[in-house]
């Protein structure tokens, strides 16, 4: 649904538009909006596309590169879409290609589910992924190909306790680049309650702090834009009903 927050009623923000870009019965994960075109991710395995204005949202098409429910989606730009799905299976979605070479299909990128995909700030061709596996994933598209013996650029793990159960790990442990793409940052779980910041250059483990939060299932961080109030970037790190700021000081990445 589309709403427009600057008019108001008692039952709240108007609302202007709606669409179906999936099944009825199937819930949305994820969505992602970039130079108005909508990717959402859907439990039906697809990944519908909107157009959307400031008056109207229009299905434009519906791929269904996955096996199992679709998690997570994110636009690189307005014609290239990496998401992802419960099988540990990432897709990218050509989407000026015809609808049968759209998709290429990673199978098996990741050991279980994938619920996090986040394009690089710093280069176009990187992006990262994340899962209940305990493990970020970083790949570059020119490097990819419909195959399991594609390999990633770097894997970082180490941010979860080796005490972690299934279940501490059945959260959406969020991480996020931060610095501009240089780095990238995650929590950990409940036996590791700390911030891990990576290189995404080397892969290399740049830091890990504790922090007085208990991380629990949902954990996550995100890297803050600076602006004229806040000229330092701010790291916000949340988990359960507590959300804490951290200001970083970061060594060489």
């Amino acid at each position: 649904k589309l709403w427009n927050v600057n008019e108001q009623s008692s039952k709240g923000a108007k609302e202007v538009a709606s669409a179906i870009p999936h099944d009825r019965q199937a819930g949305i994960f994820a969505l992602h909006e970039v130079g108005g075109r909508v990717c959402t991710a859907s439990k039906s395995r697809g990944i519908g596309i909107c157009t959307v204005t400031p008056s109207s949202l229009r299905v434009v098409s519906e791929y269904v590169p996955h096996r199992k429910v679709s998690k997570s989606c994110r636009w690189r730009d307005e014609h290239l879409i990496a998401s992802a799905d419960d099988c540990g299976d990432l897709a990218l979605l050509a989407t000026r290609l015809p609808p049968e070479r759209a998709a290429t299909v990673l199978p098996e990128a990741h050991d279980s589910m994938i619920h996090t995909v986040r394009w690089s700030p710093a280069d176009d061709n990187a992006f990262f992924s994340a899962g209940n596996d305990a493990v970020i994933r970083l790949w570059d598209v020119r490097k990819l190909h419909a195959s399991k013996a594609a390999r990633p650029l770097f894997e970082m793990s180490g941010h979860f306790s080796p005490k972690a159960t299934k279940t501490d790990l059945s959260g959406i442990f969020a991480p996020s680049f931060c610095q501009g793409g240089k780095l990238i940052s995650t929590m950990g779980d409940k036996n590791r309650p700390r911030v891990s910041i990576y290189s995404a250059s080397t892969g290399a483990t740049i830091s890990r702090g504790d922090i007085r939060l208990r991380c629990g299932k949902g954990a996550t961080v995100q890297a803050l834009p600076t602006c004229d109030v806040m000229p330092e970037e701010v790291v916000a790190a949340a988990s359960g009903t507590d959300l804490i700021f951290l200001l970083p000081c970061y060594g060489p990445a």
